[in-house]
């Protein structure tokens, strides 16, 4: 057989391979079993799943949001800890990230190839320094400040959401990772 050929099935192997889900290995389960249900069946840390998990009782915060997509880390339907959801202002956290810096000095056009890649490089900086902070501080959620309308049907305002406010200690940590 030609060397086209084994080149061919090399490639077609280490493709396969790529696709096979790291955590079906992990937990001891068939490759073909898809990721989601290999994660559906882990324990559930909090939410209605850890209850029928533990037989305890959990109660879930209602939260309302203006925009589900400003939920920066975790998730508005299974917080248990009103005290686990704190807020940030990205405006104020972008500019601190060096990528960003970087764009913004060298003038780069809106929508431009290197526009893309700086952005790239900036919102992995952000969601790195944001996964931090979060789990350092054992968060349930993060949003953008200003989406939470209502927690447990109390409104929240301003002076309030300023007392959540985490923006300075991502700020802190963003500015050690550029």
């Amino acid at each position: 057989m030609s060397k086209r050929f084994w080149g061919i099935l090399a490639a077609a192997v280490l493709t396969l391979a790529l696709f096979v889900p790291v955590r079906a290995a992990e937990k001891d389960v068939p490759a073909s079993e898809p990721a989601e249900r290999v994660a559906a069946s882990e324990p559930a840390e909090n939410g209605p799943e850890a209850q029928e998990q533990t037989g305890n009782p959990v109660s879930i915060v209602q939260i309302e949001l203006k925009n589900q997509k400003r939920v920066y880390f975790g998730r508005a339907d299974s917080v248990t800890d009103e005290s686990k959801i704190k807020v940030i202002e990205v405006r104020k956290v972008f500019p601190e990230i060096c990528h960003y810096k970087n764009m913004l000095a060298a003038d780069v056009p809106y929508g431009s190839a290197r526009y893309w890649i700086y952005m790239a490089k900036a919102n992995k900086v952000f969601n790195a320094g944001l996964k931090k902070v979060s789990t350092e501080m054992m968060l349930q959620m993060v949003s953008e400040r200003g989406n939470i309308i209502k927690i447990d049907d109390k409104p929240v305002d301003k002076e309030f959401e300023s007392k959540m406010d985490i923006s300075p200690a991502l700020i802190k940590i963003v500015r050690s990772m550029s």
